[in-house]
């Protein structure tokens, strides 16, 4: 009697299992909803709305934008925006002095800007990466004289020397992805170097080499997985450094170079003309301050809490 008692138990739990499933879903989602809503993960999900919104700009900018980026009509030059008295409802933010679409001319400007971050991430990651794992990793004289070669670099300003570089070799977009990466692989290999000399001490690579792994293994499968989350931190603030870097050389006519949007050459155009076209300098100022936000709010909330 006991065992038909417990079996009947026994289904009437499983029963009550099965019937609690779909709040239990439900009460998962309110807790995941919650903690999105969580102050950090709010600015999470600010950023990365932001930047994923930039990014599909720039993917589909022959989409979105509503005019040629390149095309010129001088009788339109310097119209207002759609909203502002005399603008023409074609141009929503207005013309700059050449009569080009300004907005056509941001949204075309996201992708010199992004693909500038991004390749100058990939240059300056993989440079500082390698050499911060050799000095970290194999340490004694290598480290030494890697180290003083980063520290040579720092003595430097890292805008005037990408200033003094691009004046020899010239202008245009690829030269200054690598001038940029070139100059900001210092930062990776000093952070790099230190999470690589603490990760290297745990007992876990000590146990590795002593049943004969590799180092090239005991650095590809162990180290670098443990210090990945500080080359993320890494990577998001140097990825916002480089679009003001970018904007900056090309402000100073050393960066992208026109018929070529640049948020910084739009800057550096428009400020002759600030008094009677506004438009012109703060949409694209915008552009900048907008997405350097947005990156760095990623970059907050990979860091560490304290």
């Amino acid at each position: 009697m006991s065992e038909k008692t417990n079996g009947y138990t026994g289904m009437a739990l499983a029963g009550r299992e099965v019937a609690a499933r779909p709040s239990l879903k439900l009460e998962f989602f309110r807790r995941a909803i919650g903690k999105l809503l969580v102050r950090n993960n709010l600015m999470t999900v600010i950023g990365g709305a932001i930047i994923t919104t930039i990014i599909l700009a720039a993917v589909f900018a022959p989409f979105l934008a509503p005019h040629d980026y390149k095309e010129q009509t001088l009788s339109h030059a310097l119209l207002p925006p759609s909203w502002s008295k005399g603008a023409n409802s074609t141009y929503l933010l207005g013309t700059d002095h050449l009569g080009r679409d300004l907005l056509s001319r941001i949204i075309f400007g996201a992708r010199t800007s992004l693909l500038v971050g991004v390749g100058a991430v990939i240059v300056a990651g993989s440079i500082g990466t390698i050499l911060g794992l050799l000095a970290g990793f194999v340490g004694g004289k290598l480290d030494s004289v890697i180290m003083r070669l980063a520290d040579i670099q720092l003595s430097f300003s890292a805008i005037l020397l990408c200033i003094a570089i691009m004046a020899v070799i010239g202008q245009g977009l690829s030269k200054v992805v690598i001038v940029l990466g070139v100059v900001s692989w210092v930062q990776y290999a000093r952070v790099v170097r230190g999470s690589t000399l603490s990760v290297k001490e745990e007992l876990y690579i000590e146990a590795a080499r002593a049943i004969g792994v590799s180092n090239w293994r005991i650095v590809t499968h162990h180290i670098l997985p443990n210090i990945s989350r500080p080359l993320m931190v890494i990577t998001t603030v140097n990825a916002a450094r480089q679009i003001l870097n970018e904007a900056a050389l090309s402000f100073l006519g050393l960066g992208v170079q026109p018929p070529t949007p640049a948020w910084g050459s739009m800057l550096s155009e428009a400020r002759g003309f600030f008094r009677i076209a506004w438009w012109n300098t703060v949409f694209p100022g915008l552009a900048i301050l907008v997405t350097v936000l947005g990156i760095n709010l990623l970059g907050q909330a990979l860091q560490p809490r304290q």
